[in-house]
């Protein structure tokens, strides 16, 4: 990484560049904690300027020329980050329609299909999720403000919702945007043009911050093999601890487009 006049230039390994190297300038760098480009040469990376916490692949993911494929549904990359703060996840991926017989497929997030972490109620963490007729649950957690500091409050509860009109049907590589604070969440798709609008938790609760399961790229946790399939094609997350607004979401838009284009994705 390299200070310069016109931003950080972070250099990325990518073998499908001709040098070998793309040296990229994404605009927004405040708070970004861990940034993911699933490049043949930047394999196992976190390009973030501050960023200190590296990815492991859990299974076997397939590496691609600049995205990462994941064969079965227990096929991931962990990205050793808790669920613990505000955050905001930008991707880069390509959904498609469910295969016959499976009802779900995770993005991103430390998603729990069926045991609630010790303890703590029926919350399931925060997550994305591709769901029936394609659409997508956001998977969301909180718990009351006089138990946000208490471990051992059973106390969480849901407050999923789903977002429809995202037309994962057609395969074709999105750019969606994904933030959650302490008091609010928010949800759009850059691509297709839907939103989910800002929308605060119910009425004296706050996101729940006590998860000890980490985030995962296309993994989830205690799902079965039954009904859920793999996670899509992926090709770039950047984890933020902040939420970023929708004016910083969308120069990291206009910037992705770019950063895509150069390989052939158009989103």
């Amino acid at each position: 990484m390299i200070n310069t006049r016109s931003g950080t230039r972070i250099a990325v390994s990518d073998t499908s560049i001709q040098d070998g190297v793309d040296r990229v300038y994404p605009p927004v760098l405040v708070g970004l904690e861990q940034a993911l480009f699933f490049t043949a040469g930047g394999d196992g990376k976190n390009y973030a300027p501050e960023g200190t916490v590296l990815p492991k692949m859990t299974g076997a993911p397939v590496q691609n020329a600049f995205s990462k494929s994941f064969p079965t549904f227990i096929d991931c990359i962990d990205t050793g980050l808790l669920d613990n703060s505000d955050y905001t996840v930008l991707i880069v991926n390509k959904p498609k329609a469910l295969p016959a017989g499976k009802i779900y497929s995770p993005f991103f997030g430390n998603w729990n299909a069926s045991i609630s972490e010790g303890g703590m109620g029926g919350g399931l963490g925060s997550a994305l999720v591709q769901g029936p007729n394609n659409n997508l649950t956001l998977v969301l957690s909180s718990v009351p403000v006089s138990d946000a500091s208490n471990p051992a409050a059973a106390t969480s509860v849901r407050e999923n919702t789903d977002v429809f009109g995202l037309g994962y049907s057609g395969g074709t590589w999105r750019f969606t945007a994904f933030r959650i604070t302490s008091s609010e969440y928010y949800f759009k798709d850059f691509t297709k043009g839907v939103e989910k609008e800002s929308t605060s938790f119910r009425e004296g609760y706050v996101k729940d911050n006590r998860r000890k399961t980490p985030l995962r790229v296309c993994g989830q946790f205690n799902s079965t093999e039954a009904n859920c399939a793999p996670g899509p094609e992926t090709a770039l997350v950047l984890f933020y601890r902040r939420g970023l607004s929708t004016d910083e979401m969308e120069t990291m838009y206009a910037w992705a487009k770019k950063y895509c284009a150069r390989r052939g994705m158009i989103i």
